[in-house]
């Protein structure tokens, strides 16, 4: 009992550290406050830090004698059972933030059509969390149940009119929280299958762009038609130069009046050459301009596929954050409730660990990306570094 009633102090004030972090980096910014994903973020991290401030104080709102370091009473066990109900609104938010990237880079919605959207998705999700605590005082439904005051029947494992208190507490705890949480896991994974089917996707079609019939085309038809032209216009060139002037001609050869002069016949011959060659080079500039133009597509392609890759990156961290979290207590409390039984001190704790980490863990995922990018960027100058020595050596020489 003291190990379980101990460990969420620690846990809990994680959380309500990692979800102050991220309400007041949000807050701070007004281009984060004007985009659609951290205002969802926001919504989550408020709600994770309710629930976390409560969950932090573990058995102390508890009525006194009902657990280990219980000095509370009915009134702050409700407002305990309350504000941890509200823990419900997490993964909806979550299943939200996972929509939110699938409507952005399968559907491509654009960030005012995604506005629309979102002024639904907070009401809703306050509706469901603030109706369904609230619902729970008139209800006697919050209880000590071990280490937290939540859904649950007075006296434990009553049945039916035997309970003083929580009647039916075992169907409400599936309705009221539950149902809602096995709701989400199931809206992020499907939303997380179909991102990544899309990302796959991006990559093949990537792929197939990179060898595709115009690039087929330049290799093996235009190199060959622009070496022919080349040589024939060489070959044009170099005929014409061993011409003789019509001077020299008109010396030593007599040439009839009906024939047209020699000077003419070599104008025309080079005026063709000219013209042939600024053909060639007019197909030349063509083809260049064309593969530019197709390297340029190959470089959008990769920055919109590498986009992809980074938000179904971040979306799986949030799934796997909400997993984390929710599936043992989900376990342990509403599929399987003899595992608790048959090793208490393990599975409790367990539950003790993870349940109030959903704001920590939603902190971790939230600032990857900028340790990632402040990791590589101590790395490359770390590499500029190594290098300069080099550099003033051979400067020195």
């Amino acid at each position: 009992m003291k190990i379980i009633s101990t460990v969420p102090h620690f846990t809990g004030a994680l959380s309500v550290l990692g979800s102050g972090w991220i309400i007041q980096n949000v807050l701070r910014n007004a281009k984060r406050r004007n985009s659609v994903y951290h205002r969802l973020l926001l919504g989550a991290s408020v709600a994770d830090l309710l629930a976390a401030s409560w969950l932090m104080l573990s058995s102390l709102p508890e009525p006194k004698g009902s657990f280990y370091g219980a000095i509370g009473n009915q009134a702050t066990c409700n407002a305990q059972g309350f504000f941890i109900q509200l823990s419900v609104m997490s993964p909806l938010y979550t299943a939200a933030i996972t929509i939110y990237f699938l409507l952005s880079i399968r559907y491509r919605y654009k960030e005012f059509e995604l506005a629309r959207l979102e002024k639904w998705v907070h009401p809703v999700i306050w509706f469901v969390g603030i109706s369904t605590a609230t619902a729970g005082i008139p209800l006697k439904l919050y209880n000590p149940k071990v280490q937290w005051c939540w859904i649950a029947s007075l006296p434990r494992g009553c049945v039916g009119d035997g309970c003083v208190r929580g009647h039916n507490a075992k169907y409400f705890l599936v309705s009221f929280a539950f149902a809602w949480i096995w709701m989400g896991v199931l809206v992020t994974t499907t939303s997380l299958a179909m991102l990544y089917f899309t990302v796959q996707r991006s990559e093949m079609r990537s792929s197939v762009y990179q060898i595709s019939t115009v690039q087929r085309r330049i290799s093996q038809v235009d190199n060959n038609a622009i070496s022919r032209a080349t040589a024939r216009v060489r070959g044009q060139i170099e005929s014409a130069s061993t011409i003789p002037e019509a001077d020299e001609l008109s010396s030593t050869i007599e040439v009839p009046e009906s024939q047209p002069p020699l000077q003419k016949i070599l104008n025309r011959a080079l005026s063709w050459s000219q013209t042939l060659t600024s053909r060639v080079s007019i197909k030349k500039s063509t083809i260049n301009s064309a593969s530019e133009g197709n390297q340029r597509g190959r470089v959008r392609s990769r920055r919109k596929l590498g986009s992809s890759r980074h938000v179904a990156s971040l979306a799986t961290g949030y799934v796997v954050a909400f997993i984390i979290t929710t599936v043992p207590a989900t376990i342990c409390i509403t599929i399987f409730p003899w595992i608790s039984a048959v090793s208490p001190l393990v599975w409790l704790t367990l539950v003790s660990s993870t349940f109030p980490l959903q704001g920590f863990c939603t902190f971790m995922v939230y600032i990857r990306p900028k340790m990632e990018a402040y990791f590589r960027k101590r790395r490359e100058q770390g590499a500029l570094t190594s290098l300069l020595p080099l550099c003033c050596n051979k400067t020195a020489k």
